[in-house]
């Protein structure tokens, strides 16, 4: 998006995953020779600003500690909780939202937090120690979330509120043509995992007689085939053919369990102007309201199950009203006048 407003764009690619631990190790903690290239390509490039997504995932935080030492403007994309949660999702390795390690726990060793093994939720947690709010802090001049749900838990973590700022994720801009005329089905988008809730919704689904329409694949695809073979009237489409899909469906179910699922299939279905049916957690519960949709408890499926079975009866939503207000919030457009808003502005935000 940058580039076709022809800014000069530069790519950094920090690495990827590493299976050995101790290579994992230095690469988290910025020992790996990454900080000296990035180094290198910032004073080859001598960019304005250095934007960086996906820190702790593949990459040190010693890489925005590095821009900024340069004297470089530094934003950072906050995609999980890894700044609060050494496993990054707000999660027991058992489903449960947890948010302990935000108020100063650090059992993350004791509930095995990183896919129920105790080695990695270790080092995990060695990081998160290193990896302080104050060390943290010195790696970005702005940290983005998309969303304010994530920034108030950012804040009672204690990182500074004039540092943290929202950039709700960019859509699409849609061209297409938003009718009231909807064909008599749901559908989800997401990838098939314990975590994302289409077990729930499958459930649910078979009990109301109601259709879906699943865009995605994962590990619970065999269990959804299961289903369907119990009398789920139940329908599949690869994860690019959302968009139309959902164009056509009358409702689009988020069915998360936990805070870091859903975000993006529910944008994508306000801006085809189809009503959701959502979880109410995290920041999906501050994108939903009597105008474009209705809530549900996590994984409450007899909750869901009412929903589906009423939805015509007591909802007459508004699909092209929908539509509108969410390309307002989720339109490139508006998504690069609020980037380049926190590129440049060193007064309010350094």
């Amino acid at each position: 998006m940058l580039r076709e407003q022809g800014h000069d764009v530069a790519d950094f690619c920090a690495g990827t995953p590493q299976p050995d631990p101790m290579a994992a190790a230095k690469a988290i903690f910025g020992f790996d020779g990454t900080p000296s290239r990035l180094a290198a390509a910032i004073a080859e490039f001598r960019p304005d600003c250095v934007h960086v997504l996906n820190m702790h995932s593949t990459a040190s935080p010693a890489l925005g500690r590095t821009a900024r030492r340069m004297g470089v403007r530094t934003l950072w994309s906050l995609h999980d909780y890894r700044p609060l949660c050494p496993a990054g999702e707000c999660r027991t390795h058992d489903g449960e939202v947890c948010e302990e390690c935000i108020h100063g726990s650090r059992r993350v060793m004791l509930k095995r937090c990183v896919d129920g093994r105790t080695f990695p939720s270790f080092m995990a947690l060695l990081a998160s120690l290193y990896w302080d709010r104050g060390r943290l802090e010195q790696c970005a001049d702005v940290f983005l979330t998309h969303s304010a749900f994530m920034r108030s838990k950012l804040l009672e973590a204690g990182f500074p509120a004039s540092r943290v700022e929202v950039l709700p994720a960019a859509c699409p801009d849609y061209a297409g043509e938003v009718t009231d005329s909807r064909e008599d089905f749901f559908c989800f988008a997401g990838d098939l995992t314990p975590e994302s809730g289409i077990e729930t919704l499958a459930l649910a689904a078979l009990e109301t007689g109601v259709e879906l329409a699943v865009c995605g694949d994962g590990p619970l695809m065999e269990r959804l085939r299961q289903i369907a073979e119990r009398g789920l009237r139940v329908s599949f489409y690869r994860a690019e053919e959302a968009p139309e899909v959902f164009a056509r469906a009358k409702g689009a179910v988020v069915p998360s369990e936990t805070y870091l699922c859903g975000a993006d299939a529910l944008a994508l279905a306000l801006c085809s102007g189809t009503p959701v049916v959502a979880s109410a957690i995290g920041e999906l519960t501050e994108a939903v309201n009597p105008l474009n949709g209705v809530c549900f408890n996590p994984g409450n499926r007899e909750e869901l199950e009412a929903i589906l079975r009423d939805f015509d009866k007591r909802h007459a939503f508004k699909h092209l009203r929908i539509a509108e207000e969410a390309r307002r919030i989720y339109s490139h457009t508006s998504f690069l006048r609020k980037l380049s808003d926190y590129y440049s502005d060193s007064e309010n935000y350094l």
